[in-house]
């Protein structure tokens, strides 16, 4: 894969987060993901923990991330990346 697409997956990915939408965030992962969350010491491997991740992802952050879209500014897709 190439940057170029890479950037575009996570564009998808970071979508379909804010978009509370399970498959399509599912499907952008890799067969394998793992998750490393380190301010927790939690390891996550495989998709079905990626699952049982997003599931309570969505259903116990889902408001303060519609919340905090709200008061943020819209992300402008025009301007340039780093």
């Amino acid at each position: 894969m190439n940057r170029d697409e890479m950037i575009a997956l996570a564009r998808r990915h970071a979508a379909a987060e804010r978009n509370g939408d399970l498959a399509t965030t599912l499907a952008t992962l890799e067969p394998d993901p793992l998750y490393e969350l380190e301010p927790v010491g939690r390891v996550l491997r495989g998709m079905d923990a990626a699952r049982r991740y997003y599931e309570h992802f969505f259903g116990t952050f889902r408001s303060f991330i519609e919340t905090s879209e709200r008061l943020a500014p819209v992300y402008d897709s025009s301007l340039p990346t780093v």
